[in-house]
């Protein structure tokens, strides 16, 4: 019977354990500047000079990545939303992959191979990129000099040719944690305990 509570309580542990990873969801925003041209991507509006702009998406605090190497990997994302002037562009990214350097991190973010968002600054995950951690906070485009990362690019004249449109530096990314309510866990638990405890006293 020691051993039926015993697993009951490894039991309990194991599911709260797992159940309160919970998610970060990441939003940006900016404008672009007067002279970035207007692009559409699949039909979709992608940039329009002096267009405001957001953007944010969801992932797992602890994702299991979709492809990864020494620096990068793709996470699974969810909730994704690019809007333009206010409207939705309806745009998805092919893949969002997050950067291990820690001047030189941040995200990248794919519609395809032409037309791209670069976020240079601070990593913002922990861990390996094999197990990563995605970490809450304030994140801060700065863009280092060794490297024209941080950058909108887009195929403006659609003969695959890459446009910067605006640079991103001093653009801001928050993420806020998301973390499940502890109380189905802790019932579940609670009453795996209490049944535990009725077949003891049976016994």
């Amino acid at each position: 019977m020691r051993s039926l509570s015993l697993l009951t309580l490894l039991a309990g542990f194991s599911i709260c354990s797992t159940g309160f990873a919970g998610t970060i969801t990441y939003s940006t925003s900016g404008t672009y500047d007067g002279g970035v041209p207007s692009v559409s991507v699949g039909g979709a509006n992608y940039t329009g000079p002096n267009e405001p702009w957001t953007m944010s998406f969801t992932v797992d605090v602890t994702p299991t990545p979709l492809t990864f190497d020494l620096v990068t990997f793709s996470v699974p994302y969810s909730d994704f939303l690019y809007t333009l002037g206010g409207s939705n562009t309806g745009l998805t990214p092919s893949s969002i992959d997050f950067v291990d350097a820690p001047e030189n991190g941040m995200f990248e973010l794919f519609f395809d191979a032409n037309d791209f968002m670069i976020f240079t600054g601070p990593k913002m995950f922990a861990g390996p990129t094999a197990t990563p951690t995605m970490l809450a906070g304030t994140f801060q485009d700065t863009f280092p000099p060794f490297g024209p990362y941080d950058n909108v690019s887009a195929d403006a004249l659609g003969f695959g040719t890459d446009v910067v449109v605006q640079s991103l530096t001093g653009t801001i990314v928050t993420g806020v944690a998301d973390v499940p309510e502890p109380s189905p866990f802790l019932l579940l638990f609670g009453g795996g305990l209490a049944l535990a405890g009725l077949r003891r006293r049976a016994a």
